[in-house]
């Protein structure tokens, strides 16, 4: 079996997690006979809940019988399993036989084995010894099993992730002598020479000078505690090196033994405690070369996400396909909410119901997720808590497995249409570089980022642009999705290198769109302070003379519009020259506040606040309407956007994509609050004659007018509508 090939073909990869153990045995085969009674044809199991700790309870003794049944059982009912390495949860007889096995924080206190999984240290040479010896056994085992699909490294590869009890960030993981010496072993590879490396470490007021690289301990001091930034900054980029090697160590262990099945991590991104995943180690750009695909963990009711950021999913998926295509891999979806989670005996956080299941689905479809896994099968008793489940708790169908089957029917009938369908992008991108992750969390920044992002996200998302996120490489190589970019968004972009500015320069000078704002380039690859902005990037803005100041919400007056906007934290004065067209001005002095540039081909808006992150502070439709009409006055605009017309009292809010299938567009609009009312679908620079819904084949009329297709639509509410245009 080739990789992503499955027996079963013309079928798409949906299943969802199951965990035996956990269930009565004779609930087993009837809940596998259900899954595939629904429809999937995919389970997951032994990457954390019954694993590693499950299956060798004492050393040296396995107990595989268990799992043994279960693939023989999936065999049976053509159900592909993903097994996990086991990685995430050792067994607990590790801790006695290596005393000092566990992950160790700034404050010396180890990370307990009843609690976060992940918490064996991944340098520890005992552990990596035990690790090797049980995933080599596990590889020999099933390896050849016809049930095998895939293999899960480790389960949300990271350092423990839950900050312990009134800490709102994790802590700066690991201490031990393990790592110490490792991160020793990379400075040494970094800096070459010790005096290299005090000069890149001077800082004040402690300016403290080694003279051997044993001398070095990874720094305990957080930059906003006054720690060594630079130092900090090594630190952080060595551990998510660090854990990119030791996905890779796992991977090399099952390449030896089984080169036929692919594997892959999960991964979450934007979480609240540690957005970027710096603290944590959780880099995707990182982690996706060391395996064959990307999977990611989606929960869009968690802590109500969805209900306070919309585009919470999209930004996630865009996110991840722009991750995972930069190396040219596929998108999958490891865990997707799967029903009510979250909230103990107080919750669960969102309804969960099938609705909501359906939208999130359907958000994945159209990102070109080309596998889907829920999480799970069914919700676990022994856990207190909503942890999500497709049929209930005795494992009865509900409602959300009968809506998922009608789904699955759906897109099964026309796999071949979906199997090939890539969307539509719109040479929009929002820069997210490696070095800028790792400093605005040294300084404590990463929520400012996080808004920053998620605003100008938000900003395009409800125009209906479809987005790319690029990182360093991804600019500084002028490959992928960087070489088709036309708008490039770098919302508060306060470190990247040289390389990177004249690369940007270059796009600019070439014809690209370019948006920047305050603290542009503000320190270099190796965290130094530059000028207010680099001189590369002066002559591109066509302003001089800046001065930053700090203020809540400085007021502009938009100069088109003559609307009053609100900005946010950071005010830059500055003078322009002649040929610069001022958009904006500050209320008081009436000094220039945005201003558009013309530099060779291309363009540069400049704007001296964060109107990203007043916008996700104030939702002020006067922010939208200028960043919406400045694009469309530079004739940028999405491919596909829907345009409520007769509305009802309840605001619109809608995720639409386009999806091209050799010569057959997708569209799927996702409504995603069961909006009622009249609109248009518009698709720009499309050749369509024929246009119907996919689910009826009933033909849709629409007009043309120009290079522009119109659509009109009456919604009576429901969650997905898809249409087919050829």
């Amino acid at each position: 079996m080739a990789y992503f090939e499955i027996e079963e073909q013309n079928k798409f990869l949906c299943g969802a997690c199951y965990y035996p153990l956990y269930f009565p045995k004779n609930d087993w085969e009837r809940d596998i006979a259900r899954m595939r009674e629904t429809g999937l044809n995919l389970t997951r199991t032994g990457e954390l809940l019954a694993s590693w700790d499950r299956i060798e309870k004492k050393e040296g003794k396995y107990d595989f019988s268990w799992l043994d049944q279960f693939m023989d059982l999936c065999s049976k009912y053509d159900i592909r399993v993903i097994l996990g390495t086991g990685t995430a949860s050792p067994p607990h007889w590790l801790r006695r036989k290596y005393k000092d096995i566990a992950v160790i924080n700034r404050d010396k206190i180890e990370c307990p084995s009843l609690g976060m999984w992940n918490w064996a240290c991944p340098d520890h040479p005992g552990f990596r010894d035990e690790a090797r010896r049980y995933i080599e056994d596990l590889t020999k085992r099933y390896k050849d099993h016809p049930s095998l699909f895939a293999w899960q490294i480790g389960n949300e590869i990271s350092y423990p992730f839950m900050p312990r009890e009134n800490h709102k960030r994790p802590e700066v993981y690991c201490y031990c002598k393990y790592t110490a010496e490792k991160f020793r072993s990379w400075l040494k590879n970094k800096y070459k020479d010790i005096e290299q490396l005090n000069q890149a470490w001077m800082w004040t007021p402690t300016n403290i000078c080694f003279d051997s690289w044993d001398q070095i301990d990874p720094p305990a001091s957080l930059p906003t505690e006054w720690g060594n930034l630079t130092a900090w900054a090594d630190w952080r980029e060595f551990c998510a090196d660090n854990m990119a090697d030791y996905v890779g160590w796992q991977v090399e262990i099952i390449r030896t033994l089984d080169s036929i099945h692919p594997t892959f991590v999960n991964i979450f991104i934007i979480p609240r405690q540690d957005p970027f995943g710096m603290i944590i180690s959780m880099d995707p750009w990182r982690l996706i070369k060391k395996v064959d695909a990307l999977g990611i963990d989606i929960y869009p009711t968690l802590h109500k996400r969805w209900y306070e950021e919309p585009e919470y999913t999209s930004l996630f998926l865009d996110l991840g396909l722009s991750v995972a295509s930069s190396q040219k891999k596929p998108l999958w979806v490891a865990e997707l909410q799967s029903g009510p989670i979250g909230g103990w005996a107080l919750g669960p956080e969102g309804r969960g119901n099938s609705e909501e299941i359906n939208r999130v689905f359907y958000d994945c479809i159209s990102h070109k997720s080309k596998l889907v896994l829920f999480m799970g099968w069914r919700d676990f008793p022994q856990v207190p808590l909503y942890w999500g489940g497709l049929v209930d708790l005795r494992g009865n169908l509900t409602e959300r497995t009968e809506e998922l089957k009608k789904s699955l029917n759906l897109i099964n009938r026309n796999y071949s249409l979906f199997e090939k369908a890539e969307p539509v992008k719109d040479k929009v991108s929002i820069y997210l570089g490696d070095k800028n992750r790792v400093f605005v969390t040294a300084i404590g920044a990463q929520d400012f980022l996080k808004d920053s992002i998620r605003g100008i996200y938000q900003i395009l998302w409800k125009k209906g642009f479809s987005i790319d996120f690029l990182n360093d490489e991804d600019i500084v190589s002028s490959t992928g999705a960087f070489k088709r970019t036309k708008v490039l968004f770098m919302p508060a972009a306060f470190c990247f290198s040289n390389e990177v500015a004249l690369k940007i320069l270059n796009f600019v000078e070439k014809g690209g769109l370019l948006f920047v704002g305050p603290q542009v380039g503000f320190v270099d690859e190796n965290y130094n302070r530059r000028e207010e902005i680099p001189e590369e990037l002066l002559s591109l803005l066509g302003i001089n003379n800046l001065e930053t100041l700090t203020e809540e919400s400085p007021k502009i007056l938009l100069t088109e519009e003559k609307k009053i906007v609100s900005g946010y934290h950071h005010k830059v004065y500055f003078d322009v020259s002649k040929e610069t067209t001022v958009l904006g001005r500050y209320i008081e002095g009436e000094k220039p506040a945005i201003i558009e540039n013309s530099f060779g081909k291309g363009k540069v808006i400049f704007i001296g606040t964060h109107l990203e992150n007043a916008w996700i502070n104030t939702k002020d439709e006067n922010i939208l309407s200028f960043y919406h009409k400045t694009l469309k006055r530079l004739n940028i605009y999405p491919t596909v956007e829907f345009v409520p017309r007769k509305k009802n009292k309840e605001t619109p809010s809608f995720d639409i994509h386009l999806l091209k299938s050799e010569n057959t567009f997708i569209i799927i609009l996702i409504n995603l609050n069961n909006w009622q009312g009249e609109g248009e679908v518009v698709i720009r620079d499309a050749r369509i004659n024929l246009l119907r819904k996919l689910e009826n084949k009933e033909k849709i009329s629409f007009r043309k007018e120009n290079s522009q297709i119109f659509v009109p639509l009456s919604l009576s509410g429901k969650e997905v509508e898809i249409f087919i245009a050829e």
